[in-house]
């Protein structure tokens, strides 16, 4: 995001620069910015819920304002911020790859009109890109999770199996009747049974 913004600036007019970024239950946060008043900016968006960057997030249009006084009526108090850091123009464009929207990246301009057609494919271009390696990290963020959760999940079954094997062959019953009080004796004591056959396992509780 870092990159991203500084990218953005670089080979644009724009002066500044923020990006808002969903977290994984969509709440928006302020990820990166070029300086304290972009990031003050931005902030004020998300705290009186309005503002360009927060409605591109949110609808993932892209929104190229060349005069913010003239939308004075639609977000009357974040122009007022806006013109108080002397920004007159603002230049916002979604972080969205098929049609997943999970942010926006705005820019400020100090002088009014809007960004050109080589200035406009190029932020394209490279938002494309980050939203891209941001979907890519969170999908395998979500493959190693899960990865862990099923892992987990065998190693429980083996211990489970493991009690019922201690306990069958203890009291020579059937596994099935071995699982019934292993299962019984979770449910008494209001313990995991995993924790129970943990016990078991580990010759610290006779069943």
């Amino acid at each position: 995001m870092d990159v991203l913004i500084e990218a953005s600036t670089r080979f644009t007019s724009a002066d500044e620069g923020g990006i808002m970024l969903a977290d994984g239950d969509g709440v928006l946060h302020v990820v990166a910015s070029t300086s304290e008043s972009a990031a003050d900016t931005e902030e004020y968006q998300l705290w009186v819920g309005e503002g360009p960057c927060l409605e591109t997030a949110q609808t993932g249009v892209l929104l190229d304002i060349p005069d913010l006084s003239q939308e004075e009526h639609r977000w009357p108090r974040f122009t007022r911020i806006a013109a108080e850091q002397a920004f007159v123009a603002s230049h916002t464009f979604p972080l969205s790859v098929r049609g997943e929207t999970i942010g926006a990246l705005n820019l400020f301009s100090t002088r009014l009109g809007k960004l050109d057609d080589r200035e406009t494919s190029l932020i394209r271009a490279l938002t494309e890109v980050a939203t891209i390696a941001v979907l890519q990290q969170r999908s395998l963020q979500k493959q190693v999770a899960l990865s862990e959760q099923l892992q987990r999940a065998l190693d429980s079954r083996v211990l489970i199996e493991q009690a019922k094997g201690v306990i069958a062959q203890k009291h020579r019953v059937p596994i099935e009747q071995a699982f019934r009080i292993l299962r019984t004796h979770a449910r008494s004591t209001n313990t995991r049974l995993h924790d129970v056959a943990f016990e078991v396992v580990n010759l610290r509780l006779a069943l």
